[in-house]
């Protein structure tokens, strides 16, 4: 009599229950991806915690996001990005035309004959000691050579127009720049006085080493930190500056005026080639 009786309300009891499972978070609802399953943590959680707190965010179809990506230089795919750029002294940032015309008159010529003198000696790969040599072979060229070089210590003057608003673009796009070239003492510390905004300026005459020999690259590394494909050389001769960087494993970048850049322009192959120092970034972006 009383289990009859008891019947119904088992059947309440156990309806009861049921509709409990149906509710939101019961045992009966559906799991959707990544939700935990009686307590242990779902495939979307371990793959969050396999990421750690360092992981790149990402937006939509896994791209990463605006603010990941910090430097507008990196290429897509490339292992070594360029994040240096060296630039030579004389012919790129400074213009050589006060030397010129020292040595002018001391070999008793006009400018422009000197000068035209000039690109017919670095054509025919006599330099300018070559040159001066034959034009003048009774001149103590090392004599001269130390009371002008007065001459090749650079004042505001000197600059080409587009080396502050070059470097400037190159920091504004991320990259660190640097400043190492062959030039006698004084020069460093005279460029350093100009401000440019290089992270480091150099010579030959401060390294003891002069280009193109491969230790005045290995001082480029040392100045720099980096990697011999993270730099890129700016110059304006094919001997001293495109060749002798490109074998050292730096990018060479060569940029065509002074003497020497006119000159060797129509020999210059395989790099990277500007007009001014404002469109080195944009080139190295591409």
């Amino acid at each position: 009599m009383h289990r009859a009786a008891d019947a119904p309300a088992r059947l309440l009891l156990l309806a009861a229950r049921r509709g409990a499972d149906r509710r939101p978070g019961g045992r009966g609802e559906a799991r959707g991806r990544g939700q935990p399953c009686h307590g242990k943590p779902g495939a979307a959680d371990r793959a969050r915690r396999k990421r750690g707190p360092c992981a790149v965010q990402r937006g939509e179809a896994g791209r990463p996001r605006a603010a990941a990506l910090r430097e507008p230089h990196r290429r897509a795919g490339a292992h070594l990005v360029i994040s240096w750029v060296v630039f030579d002294v004389g012919g790129v940032l400074v213009d050589e035309a006060r030397l010129i015309r020292g040595w002018a008159d001391v070999l008793e010529l006009t400018e422009e004959a000197f000068t035209q003198k000039l690109r017919e000696g670095i054509a025919a790969e006599k330099g300018i000691g070559g040159t001066i040599r034959e034009l003048a072979p009774h001149v103590d060229i090392k004599a001269h050579r130390a009371r002008l070089n007065g001459l090749e210590i650079p004042a505001e003057a000197d600059l080409y127009p587009d080396v502050r608003a070059g470097i400037a673009s190159l920091r504004q796009a991320g990259f660190r720049v640097g400043i190492a070239g062959n030039q006698p003492p004084g020069v460093a510390e005279a460029l350093e006085a100009l401000s440019l905004g290089a992270d480091f300026v150099a010579t030959s005459a401060q390294w003891g080493v002069s280009k193109p020999e491969p230790g005045f690259f290995a001082e480029v590394l040392k100045a720099t930190g980096a990697a011999p494909a993270e730099i890129a050389y700016v110059g304006d001769r094919l001997d001293n500056d495109v060749e002798p960087a490109r074998a050292a494993g730096l990018h060479p970048v060569f940029i065509a005026r002074g003497l020497w850049g006119e000159v060797h322009d129509p020999r210059v192959q395989g790099c990277t080639r500007v007009g001014a120092l404002t469109e080195i970034g944009l080139r190295l972006r591409g």
